[in-house]
């Protein structure tokens, strides 16, 4: 619109110009004829004259006119093209204005960026620096100063590398500054100009300008936070309370051998004896400062050559190389059951315990093991050494794997049990001294199983002891016991009938409660019934079991100590016990007609007997002259093959029936 207006603007500023140009010239002739002849001003000629003067014009006019038109056309376009170029020229300037305002505030922002990173760069807590092509150092900021410089000394010309601990990470480094590796993040250990040791944790990238290279990187101390990962890695692998190894640890130590060409070692299996009475009488402190005390002596002793461990509890695990023992293992087996012996003190206390060890041999150039069969192996070694009398080491073997075997195997037939078809009992006669009459019978257990055959009693009680069949034994072979007597009272009231009992039995309140009511219940006189336990299994449980054999000797059942002699009983605890009499372990009587050191002893426990008005019975009686030695001895039973082997029930009532007639007495 602009433009339009500019250009009817010149159009009519040239015909308003065209106008004036005619009317001056025709004024100018009209004037000048009238000048110079004023009479024809008015005269036909005069105004033919004009007329031809104003066509001469008008055409003049015209084609000034047409040269006005020319021009102003071409004004227009020169005035387009200005107008073009004046747009062209305003649009140019402002395009320039706003180039050179963000020019401006792009150095503004340049210059304000570079100001915040200076900032940054020195006010930021990381160790902020840069280096060279050649990994020289070329700028670091005060954090970076305060971690690795002393103000004392100048870093010109020095490199990372001079900083870095370990030659380990300086290699790696230098290979990485000849690769150019960006964004890799390295963790080293530092020593600064102070000589002070800090982890680092470094990280940055390097820039090409041009044919220049830098590298950027930043540097933080990990100290504390790698102190706390390695406390929290040990403690993943160690054991809380001693510091030892924990179970995990150990395994992965073992199975790392695997495959390894490095020989034999030695797996041992270790469980403190008797750990828990500790617990029970001293408290877990006292308990735990036993641990923590042992763990301390096996790592002086040990920790030098081998890996120990705290498996659980009073279990503990250590591995060797044989070649580090220079075949003197079983010494050293030895030394660490005397290490354990050594008295523990606590507070006031002195305590004392025995360690048992299973010892497990192994070659890790064998793979076919794992360290969790290793230890179970080494852990079957260490029950039999507890089961052969603790304080002990035993060596694993693949008889002892049979031995294992079978044992599981029993259990598992004692779970399926079914004691009227497979259980019966054999009956061993008692003999008085006096007239050798039949005066009872000791009960005899006897287990006869499909698959297996006739089990012995030495091997299946102790199991039954362990899966927790005893009880259903005892009750079992106690209540038939009784019946048999009871069947045979009508023809012998005077027999006695010894049954066998397990110290568990007697220290569960169920057992206790159904044999006060059996005997209580039963035809027989209470007199009549009595009850053997072994001298090592009362001694293993002695203060346990005496309230519950004070129970049983007020029914006014008979105690009495079977095996007498092997279990090493004191005066003062036969004094203790309350027992009406002792049975002599067969082991001193059969050699006692050539021996006479089992003379004496036999003689010295006969003395003791009749010391504290006991009952005395000799047992495992095979010869006549057996017999006419223990004779002269404060004895008053006999029993033994000699006078009869075990018989079954129905042989027991034939000899109750022979013997009702008074046989005479034997030579």
């Amino acid at each position: 619109m602009k433009d339009l207006n500019l250009k009817l603007s010149g159009l009519k500023l040239y015909l308003l110009g065209y106008l004036l140009f005619s009317l001056t010239v025709f004024l100018m002739a009209y004037y000048f004829n009238v000048l110079f002849d004023n009479s024809q001003v008015f005269s036909s000629s005069f105004i033919l004259n004009e007329l031809s003067f104003i066509i001469i014009l008008l055409i003049f006019g015209s084609v000034f006119l047409c040269h006005m038109l020319t021009l102003l056309v071409r004004n227009n376009k020169i005035s387009d093209m200005l107008v073009q170029k004046t747009q062209c020229l305003i649009e140019s300037n402002l395009a320039l204005k706003e180039e050179s305002k963000l020019k401006e505030s792009a150095l503004k922002q340049q210059q304000k960026s570079k100001n915040q990173y200076e900032k940054l760069f020195f006010n930021s807590p990381e160790g902020l620096f840069t280096l060279d092509s050649c990994a020289v150092i070329t700028r670091f900021n005060p954090a970076f100063s305060s971690l690795l410089l002393d103000q004392t000394h100048n870093i010109h010309d020095l490199s990372l590398s001079d900083f870095i601990y370990s030659q380990e990470h300086i290699d790696t480094w230098q290979l990485d500054v000849i690769a150019r590796k960006n964004y890799k993040e390295y963790e080293w250990l530092a020593k600064n100009q102070s000589g002070k040791s800090i982890w680092l944790r470094q990280s940055g990238h390097w820039i090409k300008n041009e044919s220049v290279w830098t590298y950027e990187g930043q540097i933080v101390d990990i100290t504390q936070s790698k102190l706390l990962r390695e406390q929290l890695k040990y403690k993943t692998k160690h054991d809380g309370l001693t510091n030892l190894l924990n179970r995990d640890a150990f395994f992965k130590k073992i199975n790392n051998l695997k495959g390894l060409n490095k020989g034999h070692y030695i797996l041992l299996y270790i469980d403190l004896d008797r750990f828990k009475l500790i617990n029970d009488t001293l408290g877990h402190v006292a308990g735990d400062k036993v641990l923590i005390e042992f763990a301390a002596r096996m790592q002086f002793m040990l920790g030098s050559f081998s890996d120990i461990a705290r498996l659980g509890g009073d279990e503990f695990a250590i591995l060797m190389s044989e070649k580090s023992l220079n075949g003197n293992e079983i010494d050293l087996l030895i030394n660490i059951l005397r290490e354990i012996q050594k008295t523990f003190k606590y507070l006031e206390h002195h305590i004392n315990v025995t360690g048992s060890m299973g010892v497990r041999k192994f070659k890790t150039t064998c793979c076919n093991y794992d360290a969790e069969k290793l230890l179970h192996d080494a852990d079957i070694a260490m029950q039999e050494a507890k089961r052969q009398g603790k304080n002990d080491f035993f060596i694993f073997s693949n008889q002892l794997t049979k031995k294992i075997k079978r044992k599981l195997h029993i259990e598992t037939l004692l779970r399926e049990l079914d004691p009227d078809l497979e259980l019966s009992i054999n009956f061993q006669p008692l003999y008085c001294k006096f007239d050798q009459n039949l005066i009872g019978f000791e009960a005899l257990l006897r287990w006869d199983n499909d698959i297996l055959g006739r089990i012995n009693p030495d091997e299946f009680i102790s199991i039954a002891e362990e899966c927790g069949k005893i009880t259903m034994l005892g009750k079992w072979v106690f209540d038939h016991a009784l019946i048999f007597l009871e069947q045979q009272e009508a023809q012998s009231k005077n027999l006695f009938i010894n049954i066998n009992v397990s110290p568990m039995q007697l220290q569960q309140t169920r057992f206790m409660s159904w044999l006060a009511k059996r005997v209580t219940n039963s035809a027989l006189s209470i007199n009549q019934i009595r009850i053997e336990l072994t001298e090592s299994a009362m001694i293993a449980k002695e203060e346990t079991l005496i309230p519950h054999l004070n129970t049983i000797h007020e029914l006014g059942i008979g105690i009495y100590i079977d095996d007498f002699g092997t279990g090493y009983s004191s005066l003062a605890r036969i004094k203790k016990l309350p027992i009406d009499g002792i049975k002599i372990d067969r082991a001193f009587i059969e050699n006692i007609e050539t021996d006479n050191g089992a003379i004496q002893l036999v003689k010295a426990i006969c003395a003791i007997a009749e010391a504290f008005n006991l009952s005395v019975t000799a047992e495992g009686i095979e010869t006549q002259q057996q017999l006419n030695v223990l004779r002269h001895f404060y004895c008053h039973q006999f029993q033994g093959y000699f006078f009869s082997k075990p018989l079954t029930e129905l042989q027991a009532i034939n000899l109750i029936q022979s013997e009702l007639g008074n046989l005479p007495k034997r030579a």
